[in-house]
């Protein structure tokens, strides 16, 4: 099997043939400009919006750092409150027993 080389007027490819055209003077061929096959339709770039999901993402954290912070301050203020409640109970408690104590020493 021998490989076809082609001459310096031949076409090099079989996507680039060009039609002769004419020759030379010393009789080489002319060839016209090689005809390019038909360009292949690509299919459409897709745009995705990146810039859309970063904001929503930064949003997020956002929403959830605020969210966070109320949480925070949500549990630190029901214990300031629970702490509160628990020394008005021992305070009251111990009015009472020196109430009672005062009432009955009153009644002898």
């Amino acid at each position: 099997m021998t490989l076809h080389r082609p001459t310096p007027y031949e076409p090099e490819s079989r996507q680039q043939v060009a039609r002769q055209i004419g020759t030379t003077e010393d009789g080489a061929p002319i060839w016209s400009w090689p005809q390019q096959p038909a360009p292949v339709p690509q299919r459409p770039l897709r745009a995705y919006p990146v810039g859309t999901w970063l904001a929503g993402g930064c949003l997020a954290v956002v929403a959830l750092a605020v969210l966070a912070v109320i949480v925070v301050a949500l549990v630190l203020g029901f214990s300031v409150l629970l702490s509160v409640l628990a020394l008005l109970a021992v305070v009251l408690t111990i009015c009472l027993i020196i109430l009672r104590d005062m009432w009955k020493g009153a009644r002898k």
